[in-house]
């Protein structure tokens, strides 16, 4: 087996392309079993977890112990900690990977822990119009969730809800998954009066990488009323 030090979060997308559902599972446990996970990403010049967070307190200030949040593709809990020191105590996670969630659990940050995967298939844990934002923080890269899993993002969601989604400026251009598929999607559920993007923010990063772009859209819809979009061959989906 690979050694984990080879499954680097910025430089392996084509590794990770060409990975199994269940070897990017196995890579997954590894990379949150060794710590290297938590150092990768409190190292990121832009910190994500800290800017995807700090938004929701422009909607939600008052009575946050009342806001019920879902932070999915929760990792070890990075996001959820930073929920917490801004007062947010009713969050739940969604991750895969046992080994993050072990992690995650410890911490006791989180309400409820869902390990499952986020791929747009309907999950029977959890029930339409639950919370009130959904963080999705990382969660669209490379061989990790597929656009398909904007149509679950806003059947979980309240209506009058937000998705909050941290992403890579120009992700849609450099992944296949979300090229001519993500923002046309998007962009269709907008029109449609599904969505609303209230803010799109660019994070500017001091080295080399993409800067980050912080999403919030209201979702006003119950279920989108469009259908899945076909998947990619050799896509995975997280």
């Amino acid at each position: 087996m690979e050694n984990t030090k080879a499954f680097d979060i910025y430089k392996d997308f084509e590794k990770r392309k060409a990975m199994t559902k269940e070897e990017m599972l196995s890579k997954l446990n590894e990379w949150a079993k060794s710590g290297k996970y938590e150092k990768d990403m409190l190292v990121a010049n832009w910190k994500p977890q800290k800017t995807a967070c700090e938004v929701i307190t422009n909607y939600y200030n008052p009575d946050r112990d009342e806001i019920r949040i879902i932070d999915v593709a929760s990792g070890t809990g990075l996001v959820g900690m930073e929920l917490l020191k801004l007062g947010f105590r009713n969050v739940d996670a969604l991750d895969p990977s046992e080994e993050m969630m072990k992690v995650a659990k410890e911490r006791k940050i989180y309400q409820n822990h869902f390990t499952e995967y986020f791929d747009g298939t309907r999950l029977a844990c959890i029930e339409t119009d639950t919370y009130d934002a959904a963080f999705v923080v990382g969660g669209f890269s490379v061989g990790y969730m597929p656009t398909n899993a904007l149509f679950e993002l806003i059947r979980i969601a309240k209506i009058g809800g937000l998705l909050i989604l941290s992403v890579w400026e120009g992700f849609d251009e450099m992944i296949d998954e979300y090229r001519d598929r993500f923002f046309p999607l998007t962009q269709k559920m907008e029109k449609n009066g599904e969505l609303t993007l209230l803010r799109e923010d660019v994070i500017p990063k001091p080295d080399k990488e993409p800067n980050g772009l912080r999403l919030v859209y209201r979702v006003h819809v119950s279920e989108s009323s469009f259908s899945h979009l076909k998947a990619l061959q050799n896509c995975n989906e997280f």
